[in-house]
């Protein structure tokens, strides 16, 4: 579902991929491709080599190469045609009413455009889902919450004749608290914070965790799920 949403507000076209899955496993190729490309990403962040290859010297060969790589050629494939369809109903202004999130990245090089459009739906689309089931799951548990949340909600859509849009949504206090505390207890991105070790002070122990010491310099990254706990 995700998916779909970030494709229409990226695109201004849906990829439509509940329509194509035939049960509820939603089990269709785009979906394992993305799934493959998003398990590959630490791969490529410490082999950047590999990625270029991949993604711009071999794009034809990649599906003979192993599975994972060929669900990278999908995926591909899929944000280069999407893409090439923007620019053809833009240029036709065939492009969809509502904001575009690719309308303010028509100035990039072709290259620039697709690559662009790539990080946008991987960042955008796996994000969104896991800080919805978090949201979901920790508001449908505790009930108060629920409630309060729900009346705030039919009481701003009463107010404003049910014109909610975003930028309206953002104002409401209750639901931003909602959002915010979602994301602060299950972020989606649990990456970690560069710490670098300082020099030791004249007269004073050196860091030491756990009995061991960490040598001044070093770099610990400190994961942010960590801060929030």
């Amino acid at each position: 579902m995700t998916v779909d949403i970030i494709t229409e507000l990226e695109f201004g076209k849906s990829f439509d991929l509940l329509h194509e899955a035939k049960d509820a496993t939603f089990d269709v190729q785009f979906v394992q491709a993305f799934d493959q490309v998003a398990n590959s990403t630490q791969i490529f962040y410490h082999f950047p080599a590999l990625r270029w290859v991949i993604t711009v010297a071999l794009p034809t060969l990649c599906g003979y190469v192993g599975l994972a790589i060929g669900g990278m050629t999908i995926f591909l494939q899929a944000v280069e045609k999407a893409s090439k369809d923007f620019q053809s109903a833009r240029s036709s202004r065939n492009v969809g009413d509502g904001e575009v999130i690719l309308e303010r990245l028509v100035d990039l090089s072709p290259t620039d455009f697709v690559e662009e459009a790539r990080n946008i739906l991987v960042a955008g689309s796996d994000t969104t889902a896991s800080t919805l089931s978090n949201a979901v799951y920790y508001i449908c548990s505790n009930p108060d919450v629920k409630d309060k949340l729900i009346a705030t909600l039919d009481e701003y859509a009463t107010s404003h004749d049910g014109k909610m849009d975003l930028s309206s949504l953002e104002k409401i206090p209750y639901l931003s608290a909602c959002v915010k505390e979602s994301i602060r207890i299950a972020m989606p991105v649990p990456g970690g914070l560069p710490r670098v070790v300082p020099e030791p002070q004249p007269g004073k122990a050196p860091f030491m965790v756990e009995g061991h010491v960490v040598p001044p310099k070093a770099s610990s990254p400190l994961i942010q799920l960590a801060i929030s706990s």
